[in-house]
């Protein structure tokens, strides 16, 4: 009866040992580098959607004001007190201040979904409530 045995070298044992451990240890090194890269990000996505929430808190009140300005100059245009020269201009400036509102919003939801896909915890963090 013939047995055929394997003999394992103890240095090898250790080196494959050493080896495994050491591949654990980078690829945990990775993980945590990946951790700190997206806390990170989710920082800067919510500071940036902070801001251009309040900018945009201020860009609709310019543009309520804005709107009146142009309903008042408007109306003493087709009334005769006011000219064109001075009714354009108004117009023009409610234009812009509109444009800046839609750029702005869009930027702010944006950043929302990059925070959705970080965290997905996006609405909690700034303030709000769904239902």
């Amino acid at each position: 009866m013939g047995l055929k045995v394997k003999k394992f070298d103890a240095k090898v044992l250790d080196y494959s040992r050493l080896k495994a451990e050491e591949d654990i240890r980078n690829v945990q090194a990775r993980i945590k580098d990946r951790e700190l890269q997206t806390a990170a990000r989710i920082r800067q996505e919510k500071g940036e959607a902070e801001n251009r929430r309040s900018q945009l808190e201020s860009l609709y009140e310019s543009l309520q004001s804005r709107r009146k300005i142009y309903t008042l100059k408007l109306e003493s245009y087709l009334n005769g007190e006011e000219s064109i020269d001075n009714l354009i201009p108004t117009f023009r400036s409610l234009l812009n201040t509109e444009r800046q509102c839609y750029m702005v919003g869009n930027h702010y939801f944006d950043n929302i979904r990059d925070l959705d896909y970080l965290c997905a915890v996006y609405f909690q963090k700034l303030g709000i409530e769904t239902k």
